[in-house]
C-alpha cells in the first residue's frame, strides 16, 4: 500500500507541510474581534483594575467563582498573551491557533498508534501513517474548528483537547506494552494518563469524557482482547474508567436534583433540551461530513427548540435515527468495529455537554474531539479499499481535504473582518439575536446612524418578540449624542414587546447596563421612564415565571432605586427578588442597606432571614455561614428585637417590618 512513500519519510515531509497549510487557512481570521463570551470572561484579566500584577491576583484569576474546576489552567494560559483588560484579540487568537496546530500533531500521533495497535501484523506498512495524516488533515482544516480557534475564551476547549489527546496517547502506549513490561505500562497508565486527565479537567471539565473515549476503544476496535490485556487490566479499568464515570454520574444527579430550578435561566426545560439534542447531533454530523461556507458561525442561538416529539416533526425522526445508530453500534461492535467506533465516539463525546447540563443548545466547538471518530472511520474506509482502487480513492480524499481547507480559508476571511461579520452573518441569520446585536453594535460604534436604524427595523421585522430590540433602540437614543437623529424609541413599544416576549436574558443585560452608575450619569432617562421599563418587564409572564429572571429584574430595580436614594423602594424590590428566588445573599444585602441607614432592628431581622435560608449550591454552602456570622457578630451584644416578621414555609418573609424607613 502506497509503497512510494513509507513511514518516516512521509511524516517528515508531509506533516510540517500540513501545519503550514493549516496556519494559512486560519490566518485571515486572526484579525477578527472578540466575540460574545470573550467579553464575559476575559475581563477577569483586569484583576483589581491594573491587570494581573501580583501572585494574589494570579490566584484570584485561576480560582473558580462558583463551583466547577474553575478552568484554572486555561485562565493561566491567557497570561501568555496579556495580563490586562481591555486587550487586543489578535495575540490571543494566534496562541489559540498554535495550540490547534499542536493538537493536530497529537491527533496524528494518537491515530497512528491506534492503527498500529489494531494492525500489529504490518509493522513496516505506511498505511497507519496515511490514515493518521488524512484524518489529522481533515480534522485540522475543518471549518467547524474556526469556532474554538477564533473565539478566544475557547482556549478552554483547545487546552482540554491537548491534555485529552496526551492522555489517549499515554493510554495506547501503556496498552501496547502491558503484557511485556508491566511496570513501564503502569507508569504510562497511572501517573502519565492520570496527570494528563487532571490537567485536561483543569482546562475544561468536559475533558473527563476522555474516559468514555477509552471505553469506546476497548469495546470496539480493541475488543476481543487484541492486543491481549494483562491480568491487572480489570482492576485498572475499574479504578481509572468505571469508578470516575460513576462519580461523574452521581455528581450530575446531585447537580440536577431540581431540574426545574437548574433550567430557570433557559428558555427551555430538560425534556425540551433532550428532544432538541437529537436534531442538534444530526446537524453536527451533517456539517462534519458535508461542510459548507454558511455553517461556520458562532451565532447559533436561533436553533429551533423542540417543544414536542412532533414540534417540529424532525424531532421524532432525529431521535429515531440516534437510537437506531446507537443500537446498531452496540449490537455490531464486534463485526463492525469501525462503524461502532465512529458512532459511539461521537455520541459519547457529546454526552456531557449535550444532555442534562443546562447549557445553551448549539455550539460548534463542542465537536472539537467528538468529530475525530467519524473522520477517522471515513478516512480508514476510503484508504482500505483494494489496491487497484487506492490511487483513485486517495486522490479523491486529497481533493476533499483541499476543498475543506478552502472552505475554512474563505470562512476565516469573514471571521477576521468586523464589517463582513456585521453584513453577512446578520443577513444569513436574521433570527439570531446575537447576530443582530453584533451588527447593531458595529454600526453604532462606527457612527453610521442610517445603517443602525435600518438594521434595527430589519431585526424587529424578523424578530417581533425580541424584547432586546426596542430596549436597544431606547438605550442608543437616550445614551448617545443628543444631536443625532431620532430613532423613534418608545417606552410603549418596550412595554408591548416585553409583555409577549419569550424569556431572554439579553434584554436584562441591557437593563443592567442602564442601571450601572457610570452609564446612568450619561443617559438622559427620567426616573418615571425607568420605572415604566421595569414595570413592563415585571408584568411579563415569561420573565416572572423564571425565578432567576424575576430575581435579577427585581435586584436591578433595587439597584436603580438605591441610586435614587430611595431606601424603602430598594428594600421592597429586594423583598420581591427574595420571594422570586430565596437567597441568603439578597437578605444580607438588605441588612447592609438598613444598617448603613441606622435601622438596626430591621437589619437584624434580615440577617435572621439570611440565616434561615438554605443554600442553593455547594458554593453557597461553603460561604453562607461565614458571611452570615459577620453580620451576627455585630448584633451579639444587642438585645433581640421585641417583634419580628414571621418566616413562611418557603423561608421567605411574609410581611414587611413595622419599623418606619426614610429615604436616604
Amino acid at each position: 500500500m502506497f509503497n512510494f512513500a513509507r513511514g518516516p519519510r512521509l511524516v517528515t515531509i508531509t506533516l510540517p507541510l500540513l501545519l503550514v497549510v493549516g496556519w494559512f487557512a486560519f490566518a485571515p481570521g486572526l484579525s477578527g474581534p472578540f466575540f460574545f463570551d470573550d467579553e464575559v470572561h476575559l475581563p477577569k484579566l483586569a484583576g483589581t483594575g491594573d491587570g494581573i500584577q501580583t501572585p494574589d491576583e494570579v490566584v484570584r484569576l485561576i480560582l473558580p467563582d462558583e463551583g466547577g474546576s474553575g478552568r484554572s489552567l486555561s485562565y493561566l494560559s491567557l497570561l501568555l498573551d496579556d495580563n490586562g483588560w481591555p486587550s487586543a484579540p489578535a495575540r490571543f487568537k494566534r496562541t489559540n491557533l498554535l495550540i490547534h496546530l499542536l493538537n493536530s500533531i497529537l491527533v496524528f500521533a494518537f491515530l497512528r498508534g491506534l492503527i498500529r495497535l489494531i494492525r500489529p501484523a504490518e509493522p513496516r506498512s505506511a498505511f497507519p501513517d496515511w490514515i493518521a495524516l488524512a484524518t489529522a488533515a481533515l480534522w485540522l482544516l475543518h471549518p467547524l474548528q474556526l469556532s474554538p480557534v477564533m473565539m478566544v475564551i475557547q482556549r478552554m476547549t483547545l487546552l482540554g483537547g491537548t491534555f485529552s489527546l496526551l492522555a489517549l496517547i499515554a493510554y495506547l502506549h501503556g496498552r501496547r506494552i502491558a503484557t511485556q513490561r508491566h511496570w513501564t505500562a503502569l507508569f504510562w497508565l497511572v501517573p502519565v494518563f492520570g496527570l494528563s486527565l487532571v490537567l485536561g479537567i483543569l482546562s475544561k471539565e468536559s475533558a473527563v469524557m476522555t474516559l468514555s473515549y477509552v471505553l469506546v476503544l476497548e469495546v470496539t476496535v480493541l475488543g476481543a482482547n487484541r492486543p491481549p490485556r494483562p491480568a491487572w487490566w480489570s482492576a485498572w479499568s475499574t479504578v481509572f474508567l468505571i469508578l470516575p464515570l460513576g462519580v461523574l454520574a452521581v455528581y450530575l444527579v446531585l447537580l440536577l436534583g431540581n431540574p426545574a430550578a437548574a433550567y430557570e435561566p433557559r428558555a427551555f426545560n430538560l425534556p425540551e433540551r433532550l428532544m432538541t439534542e437529537g436534531r442538534v447531533l444530526m446537524q453536527y454530523l451533517r456539517v462534519i461530513l458535508l461542510p459548507s461556507l454558511t455553517e461556520s458561525t458562532p451565532f447559533r442561538d436561533d436553533f429551533t427548540i423542540s417543544r414536542g416529539l412532533l414540534d417540529p416533526p424532525q424531532t421524532l425522526v432525529a431521535l429515531g435515527m440516534i437510537i437506531a445508530l446507537l443500537t446498531l453500534a452496540l449490537v455490531k461492535r464486534r463485526t463492525w468495529p469501525l462503524f461502532s467506533l465512529a458512532v459511539l465516539w461521537f455520541l459519547l463525546g457529546h454526552l456531557l455537554e449535550g444532555t442534562v447540563i443546562p447549557l445553551e443548545i448549539y455550539f460548534e466547538h463542542r465537536n472539537y474531539l467528538p468529530m475525530i471518530g467519524p473522520l477517522f472511520a471515513l478516512c480508514y474506509i476510503v484508504l482500505a479499499v483494494p489496491a487497484a482502487y487506492q490511487r483513485w480513492t486517495a486522490a479523491g480524499l486529497v481533493s476533499v481535504i483541499a476543498l475543506v481547507g478552502t472552505i475554512t480559508w474563505s470562512s476565516a476571511r469573514v471571521w477576521g473582518d468586523e464589517a463582513s461579520i456585521a453584513l453577512l452573518w446578520s443577513a444569513e441569520r436574521p433570527a439570531s439575536p446575537r447576530a443582530q446585536e453584533t451588527a447593531l453594535n458595529f454600526w453604532a460604534s462606527h457612527g453610521d446612524w442610517t445603517r443602525l436604524r435600518t438594521q434595527l427595523d430589519q431585526a424587529a421585522a424578523a424578530q417581533p418578540t425580541n424584547a432586546n430590540l426596542p430596549l436597544y433602540r431606547f438605550i442608543v437614543e437616550h445614551c448617545s449624542d443628543p444631536n443625532l437623529p431620532s430613532l423613534d424609541a418608545s417606552i410603549d413599544e418596550i412595554e408591548r414587546v416585553a409583555r409577549t416576549a419569550p424569556l431572554d436574558f439579553g434584554s436584562l443585560t441591557g437593563i443592567e447596563w442602564m442601571t450601572d452608575q457610570k452609564q446612568a450619569v450619561r443617559c438622559r432617562i427620567a426616573p418615571q421612564a425607568m420605572e415604566r421599563i421595569f414595570a413592563g418587564y415585571l408584568a411579563s409572564p415569561k420573565f416572572i415565571a423564571s425565578g432567576a429572571a424575576h430575581r435579577l429584574l427585581a435586584t436591578l430595580l433595587a439597584r436603580y432605586r438605591r441610586q435614587q436614594r430611595d431606601l424603602d423602594g430598594t428594600i421592597r424590590a429586594l423583598d420581591r427578588a427574595y420571594a422570586a428566588s430565596p437567597s441568603y445573599t439578597t437578605a444580607l444585602e438588605q441588612a447592609y442597606y438598613l444598617m448603613t441607614a441606622g435601622l438596626l432592628d430591621d437589619a437584624q431581622h434580615y440577617v435572621e432571614i439570611a440565616a434561615a435560608t438554605p443554600p442553593k449550591n455547594l458554593y453557597e454552602w461553603l460561604n453562607k455561614d461565614r458571611q452570615v456570622n459577620v453580620y451576627q457578630d455585630l448584633f451579639q451584644e444587642r438585645p433581640a428585637p421585641k417583634s419580628g416578621r414571621p418566616i413562611d414555609s418557603e423561608g421567605s418573609a411574609s410581611t414587611r417590618p413595622t419599623t418606619s424607613r426614610h429615604s436616604q
